[in-house]
C-alpha cells in the first residue's frame, strides 16, 4: 500500500516536543554557541510560538534543564537502585558519566549551565540549584546505605563523599571535551572515587 501524504495544517508541536527537541539540540552544539534564531530555525518553529509556550527564550532553556535533570536522575537512580555492590555501581557511574561528552560535544547541560550562570534567567538559575540538590540528596543516600552494607568507609560523610562524585563527574567531562584520553581520565577517577571505600587508620 502506499503512503500517501496528509493534507492539511501540520500537527502542533507540544511544550514536551519543544524541550525534548532543544535539549538535543543544546546537548551537542552547547547553551552559549547556538543562537535563538538558530534554536528555532532547527525546531522549525517560529519565535512567536517559542514566546507562547515558554514565555521567553530562558523559559526554553529552563525547560530544557528541567527535562535534562530528570532524566539524568532517572538513569542514575537506575544504576544505584540495584541489588549490585557498591563498588560495581560506582564503575557503572563512572562509565555512564564518562559517556556523555562521548555522545554530546558540549557534555551535561548541568555543567554547561553552571558555566553561563551569570547570563542566566532566575528561573533557570534556581531551577539549576534545585536539581543540583537533588543530586546530592540522591547520592547521600547511596553512600549512607553503603555505609549501612559496610561497603563504604564508616568515617565518611554522606555529602562530602556527594560532593566528591559531583566534583569527578565536572573533571571528567571536562578533561574529555578539552581532549583528554578517556582511559587517563577513568584511572583519575577510579584512584579518588577508591577514597570512598578505602578504610581509615
Amino acid at each position: 500500500m502506499i503512503n500517501r501524504k496528509i493534507r492539511g495544517r501540520p500537527r502542533k508541536a507540544t511544550r514536551e516536543d519543544l524541550s525534548f527537541r532543544a535539549m538535543e539540540i543544546y546537548r551537542h552544539q552547547g547553551f552559549s554557541r547556538v543562537s535563538f534564531n538558530e534554536i528555532c530555525r532547527q525546531l522549525d518553529i517560529a519565535k512567536p510560538s517559542i514566546y507562547r509556550n515558554f514565555g521567553s527564550e530562558e523559559g526554553l532553556i529552563a525547560s530544557t534543564l528541567e527535562l535534562h535533570g530528570l532524566d539524568i536522575l532517572e538513569k542514575l537512580n537506575n544504576i544505584i537502585q540495584t541489588d549490585e555492590n557498591f563498588l560495581d555501581q560506582l564503575e557503572k557511574l563512572q562509565d555512564f558519566f564518562i559517556n556523555i561528552p562521548l555522545a554530546y560535544n558540549q557534555g551535561c547541560l548541568i555543567l554547561q549551565a553552571r558555566r553561563i550562570q551569570g547570563d542566566l534567567s532566575n528561573e533557570a538559575v534556581e531551577l539549576l540549584i534545585s536539581i543540583e540538590q537533588k543530586f546530592v540528596k540522591t547520592l547521600e543516600l547511596w553512600i549512607k546505605s553503603a555505609i549501612r552494607l559496610k561497603e563504604v568507609n564508616k568515617n565518611l560523610k554522606p555529602r562530602i563523599g556527594a560532593h566528591l562524585i559531583l566534583s569527578l563527574i565536572g573533571f571528567c567531562q571536562t578533561a574529555i571535551s578539552g581532549g583528554k584520553s578517556t582511559n587517563d581520565v577513568r584511572e583519575v577517577m577510579s584512584l579518588s572515587l577508591l577514597s570512598l571505600t578505602s578504610p581509615q587508620a
